[in-house]
């Protein structure tokens, strides 16, 4: 796929979550009446970014925003794992402070995303 086409995808993708944001400000998974065209729209973020980031595995901004797109689905574990990911690719990307304080903060040593953190960096981090 080329650059421009990349390109397009993740403005396409940006699109998609911005829209998505604006239809829906409560989280999906608190409020039962969030308008099913916003939750299609972040699935359909997701699915646009997870092509983009197959061809540019260190494209920071494409993480950040399907990590905003996941926790808009209420999937904290897939936010922070992605917001992490963003952070470590680029760290003038900060993760919202709003978002740390919801999803809860974990030690890059525990759990899941200490084991993706590890993979990460042994898989050449942001080299």
């Amino acid at each position: 796929m080329s650059s421009k086409n990349l390109n397009l995808t993740a403005l396409a993708a940006f699109v998609c979550l911005l829209l998505a944001a604006l239809a829906a400000p409560v989280r999906a998974q608190d409020d039962l009446t969030a308008d099913e065209t916003s939750v299609e729209a972040n699935k359909r973020t997701i699915a646009q970014l997870n092509k983009v980031l197959d061809e540019r595995p260190n494209y920071a901004w494409g993480y950040y925003t399907r990590a905003l797109a996941h926790y808009n689905l209420g999937d904290d574990q897939a936010a922070k794992v992605d917001f992490l990911l963003a952070n470590q690719l680029d760290s003038n990307l900060k993760i919202p402070e709003k978002y740390l304080e919801e999803i809860g903060q974990e030690s890059e040593g525990d759990g899941v995303v200490g084991r993706l953190m590890s993979l990460f960096e042994r898989l050449g981090g942001s080299n």
